[in-house]
C-alpha cells in the first residue's frame, strides 16, 4: 500500500468519526493522479477537501460560515499530524484560537 493511500485512509477514518461527512463523501485519486482526496462537509457551514499530494505535502481547501475562519479558505501542511490537528481545532472542537495559529502557519 502506497503512503498517500495510508495518509488518505487515516484522513478519512477522522473525516467519518468526527461526523464531518453529514451530507456526502467521497475519497480517491485526481485526474491526472497527482493527488488523492478527501471530500468533508456539514449541512450549510462547511464544505471542504484534503488534498495529499504526499507525506508532507497536505493541503486542506474549505467554505465555511464559521465566523472566526475565512470564508474561503486554503491552507498547507507539511504533515498529516498537523493537517488533522488544524480539522480537529477548526471543524470538531471549536477552539478558533488554535485552529487560527495553525491557519497562519
Amino acid at each position: 500500500m502506497s503512503i498517500r493511500k495510508d495518509i488518505m485512509e487515516r484522513v478519512e477514518d477522522f473525516v467519518f468519526m468526527n461526523n464531518l461527512c453529514n451530507v456526502y463523501s467521497g475519497n480517491g485519486i485526481s485526474k491526472d493522479k497527482k493527488y488523492r482526496y478527501v471530500l468533508f462537509n456539514k449541512p450549510r457551514t462547511l464544505d471542504g477537501e484534503i488534498r495529499i499530494y504526499g507525506s508532507n505535502f497536505i493541503c486542506i481547501k474549505f467554505q465555511t460560515g464559521y465566523r472566526d475562519l475565512p470564508k474561503n479558505g486554503w491552507v498547507k501542511f507539511n504533515s498529516i499530524d498537523k493537517a488533522l490537528d488544524f480539522m480537529d481545532a477548526a471543524f470538531v472542537k471549536f477552539n478558533m484560537d488554535k485552529a487560527l495559529e495553525l491557519y497562519k502557519k
